[in-house]
């Protein structure tokens, strides 16, 4: 089947933090571990303004607070890391190109560093966008992602469409 969408980006520590970002930042998981963070924060002022920093309770929920707040942040800059690291030892040190391409039924994935993979879109469960990128994610949590500004065939606005047209919300 001919190509209808392509394109080629570097998997750099800025598309990492975008990518991890949107992980640690709007999956549902994440949003509920954000308002626990933030309702703790409130009982914790609530006690502050109560007990005016007697009651040992405050105590407890501020060092409740800054264990989730430092587990949250922690999370997303240990996968940056992670990933980065076993790229930088894959790539022998130079960030790893890729190309993702798209036909009607299918999603095709090469890299510089020779991974080459194709599946059928029947297997991508989810999609979402972040700035720079639209990533498909597979059944088994691969992700698949398309540079927005370096379509080599066809463009942003079209896949967008054709996403849609095959059932994916973004």
């Amino acid at each position: 089947m001919p190509v209808l969408f392509e394109s080629s980006y570097s998997m750099t520590k800025e598309f990492y933090q975008e990518i991890f970002s949107f992980y640690s930042l709007k999956r549902p998981s994440k949003i509920i571990q954000l308002i626990v963070i933030i309702l703790v924060l409130i009982l914790m002022l609530w006690l502050a303004i109560l007990d005016s920093f007697k009651s040992p309770l405050f105590y407890s929920a501020l060092a409740i607070w800054l264990l989730l707040l430092a587990m949250h942040f922690l999370t997303y800059r240990l996968q940056v890391n992670m990933t980065l690291k076993r790229n930088a030892e894959l790539s022998k040190n130079t960030p790893i190109s890729c190309t993702v391409s798209a036909t009607q039924n299918s999603l095709g994935y090469r890299t510089s560093i020779g991974t080459n993979v194709e599946i059928d879109f029947s297997a991508v469960k989810s999609a979402f966008q972040t700035k720079n990128y639209i990533v498909l994610v597979s059944a088994n949590k691969l992700t698949y992602s398309f540079c927005k500004n370096h379509f080599t065939v066809g463009n942003y606005e079209d896949f967008l469409q054709f996403l849609r047209s095959k059932g994916y919300k973004i």
